[in-house]
């Protein structure tokens, strides 16, 4: 039953950046319905990014209300979790970290860092949820992507194949991982509390640095980011997203995304680039500017 759902969908998707063939293997993980997960536009951004780098191939997974009992495979050729070199999360939401634990024990994998080995996939997470705090899951994450992911998973991977190479231990993957501006990999830090409970202090193991930085895009004008996939079986069914703002200027208190991220504008001219490039694809688009701004049609030539 599953298996002709993801036949449905899949048949109803536009585009696709997957390649067969390559060497490292990744599935990148909403911990979520396909409905929610295919609405994030920073998840089909990463999923790009990921099959954009030569010696690496990338998969997505779901995970939906009726999952529970079910070993999780990957969207585009069903492998089974277990089986990739890499396994990250796109974390949208609180709730979601509940999630991810169930579906590394739904998998097989190890669930606790220190019980991983060489044969067992590197896990990762990034997202809003993790940027803003990760400790939630923190036992089960081998390394974080803090901030902005565009960047940062290119210099992630190109260390994860150079290691690769080595034959190396997992300990000195973790390290390596580590030394990236943004990676935060729990792991290799000490955590002292107070009889009380209460935080006493945070001490980096020798040779890891003190203070993660979150990374930021200082020019969004240099990434297109846009809708990559297109399905009708999404909240913004019939519409092509163009990212115009990230960050926000209102800091409500409520939002998460105002707070850990400084407000970047993309330029007018960029915005009006990226829609006329991608009209060139002959579908009626809608531009989503937080409410429907512009539709585009195919032109009577």
């Amino acid at each position: 039953m599953r298996e002709k759902q993801t036949e449905h969908l899949l048949r109803e998707e536009y585009g696709s950046s997957y390649k067969a063939g390559a060497s490292i293997k990744t599935a990148l993980v909403f911990p979520n319905s396909y409905f929610l997960g295919m609405s994030s536009l920073g998840f089909q951004v990463i999923l790009e990014e990921i099959n954009r780098h030569s010696d690496v191939s990338c998969e997505r997974v779901f995970w939906g209300d009726t999952d529970s009992e079910v070993t999780p495979r990957s969207f585009e050729t069903q492998k089974r979790l277990s089986e990739f070199d890499i396994v990250g999360f796109s974390v949208s939401f609180e709730l979601d970290y509940l999630n991810v634990v169930k579906i590394l024990d739904a998998a097989n994998i190890n669930l606790r860092v220190e019980d991983r080995g060489n044969k067992d996939p590197l896990i990762i997470a990034g997202g809003i949820c993790s940027s803003f705090n990760p400790e939630p899951i923190s036992d089960f994450v081998d390394a974080f992507v803090i901030g902005d992911g565009e960047v940062v998973v290119h210099q992630l991977l190109s260390e994860y194949c150079e290691w690769r190479q080595t034959g190396d231990s997992r300990q000195d993957l973790l390290y390596r991982l580590s030394a990236v501006e943004g990676v935060y990999v729990p792991s290799l830090y000490d955590v002292v509390y107070e009889d009380n409970g209460t935080l006493a202090g945070i001490h980096p193991k020798t040779g890891v640095k003190p203070e993660i930085k979150r990374t930021s895009i200082a020019n969004l004008d240099d990434f297109d980011t846009t809708s990559k996939i297109l399905t009708p079986n999404t909240e913004f069914a019939g519409s092509f997203l163009v990212e115009v703002t990230r960050g926000c200027a209102h800091r409500c208190k409520f939002c998460v995304a105002s707070h850990v991220q400084k407000c970047r504008i993309r330029s007018e001219d960029a915005v009006v680039s990226l829609t006329r490039c991608n009209r060139r694809n002959g579908r009626r688009r809608s531009v989503w500017w937080g409410r429907p701004l512009l539709t585009i049609r195919r032109s009577a030539e």
